[in-house]
């Protein structure tokens, strides 16, 4: 269900995380240091599925990007990332990465 990705980055399908969450979540937190791309175009979570895990990116000083159509961002926070497709996403962990490594 996790795909790892190079550059230690995961990607998920955001059914699949809100359906199996404590097994998923459990998963996630077993691994250290990747950022997440959460796949919302199929599945739209409610804010309260997914609070705990970006509290959870967050306190670990990592990405978590959401791939999601531009009309559906008003439904999370403002400053929770939304892209439109996965190599945005991909490119924005990209950038944050570098700024990470760079010490910004």
């Amino acid at each position: 269900m996790i795909q790892w990705e190079e550059n230690n980055t995961a990607y998920l399908e955001a059914k699949a995380y809100v359906e199996n969450k404590e097994s998923l979540f459990s998963n996630l937190k077993e691994h250290q240091g990747f950022d997440l791309i959460l796949n919302c175009e199929t599945y739209l979570p409610k804010i309260e599925e997914l609070a705990s895990l970006a509290l959870h990116q967050l306190n670990e000083g990592r990405s978590l990007v959401l791939i999601l159509s531009p009309e559906l961002t008003d439904h999370f926070p403002s400053e929770w990332v939304t892209v439109p497709t996965k190599t945005e996403a991909l490119d924005f962990i990209s950038f944050e990465q570098m700024q990470r490594d760079l010490g910004f």
